[in-house]
Formats: structure tokens, C-alpha cells, sequence
């Protein structure tokens, strides 16, 4: 049975919609958002979480939080805009691919100054 048809009869909102609906309400201040993983590729299954990259704009340490919306497990993924600049633009010291296969593949969400457009396209040419 598609995932869609899953979640509507678990009372459990679509993943996309989801994701927006948690930008908004506990991240509706942050400069960008992008979904990743298994939904963003439509390739969720019944045990997919949301995996959300949150930019924000105030300088601080890369933190990761998980919360429960609309029937779903979110990872946020949080850190400043410099964070994620860095790890794009020093990709051959990158420790972490995975980060970067993210921003490759991710729907963004929300993108207040075409900061996450324009990361994503660089990850992309790389």
C-alpha cells in the first residue's frame, strides 16, 4: 500500500505537508528550511522520519533536536548560515558527505533570502 493511503488511514498528515506545517510553527523564524532524506525523495516508508535542515541567521553551535508533529518524527538539523556555507564551499575536508547529499537532494521549504536556492545549486556543481 503507497505511503499516502498509509498515512491517511493512521490519521497521519502527508510528510511534505508535515514538514511545512513544523518550519512554521516551531522554526517560523529561521532564514531557511529543507526537507531531506527518504521523503523529500519520495521514497518514504512507514518508519521514515522527517529530516529538516534549519538555517538560522544568529551565530551558535550545530545542534540537532528531535520532536514529534502530525504523527511524525522530526531530526532538526540546526545551525547558522555559516555552518552550512562552510561545509558546501570546504567540501574536500568535509567529514560529513551525508550533509552534503542532503543539500543536493533536498525540497526546500522555506528560503527567505534564496540563501538555501543558491547553497544548493553550488552543492550541485561540485
Amino acid at each position: 500500500m503507497p505511503l499516502t493511503d498509509w498515512a491517511t488511514r493512521m490519521n497521519k498528515v502527508d510528510g511534505i505537508t508535515a514538514a511545512r506545517s513544523f518550519v512554521g510553527t516551531c522554526y517560523r523564524h529561521c532564514m531557511a528550511a529543507l526537507l531531506c532524506g527518504s521523503v523529500a525523495r519520495n521514497e518514504a516508508t512507514l518508519n521514515s522520519d522527517l529530516d529538516i535542515l534549519i538555517v538560522i541567521e544568529e551565530e551558535g553551535p550545530f545542534h540537532r533536536k528531535t520532536y514529534r508533529h502530525h504523527g511524525w518524527f522530526v531530526e532538526a538539523f540546526v545551525a547558522p548560515q555559516t555552518f552550512y556555507e562552510q561545509k558546501i564551499l570546504q567540501r574536500g575536508n568535509n567529514r560529513n558527505p551525508s550533509l552534503l547529499r542532503s543539500f543536493a537532494e533536498a525540497m526546500i521549504l522555506k528560503d527567505r533570502t534564496n540563501f538555501a536556492q543558491n547553497l544548493k545549486e553550488k552543492q550541485l556543481k561540485l
